[in-house]
């Protein structure tokens, strides 16, 4: 879990608090990859690379889109 201090309460996209407060997060890693990405960073890679196979494979009319 990482802590971090912020000056502002985000309420809404539209309301943000004056406020000194504290914020925590769980950040979660592959405990034997070689890089510090996290889980969620490597999965929205996967996912890019993924939509670009797609999309390249739609163009050369391979697949269907």
């Amino acid at each position: 879990m990482v802590s971090r201090r912020a000056e502002m309460l985000l309420v809404d996209d539209e309301t943000m608090i004056p406020y000194p407060h504290t914020t925590s997060e769980d950040i979660h890693r592959f405990a034997e990859w070689a890089t510090d990405e996290t889980v969620i960073e490597l999965s929205e890679q996967y996912v890019n690379a993924l939509q670009a196979l797609v999309d390249d494979g739609i163009a050369r009319q391979l697949i269907s889109g």
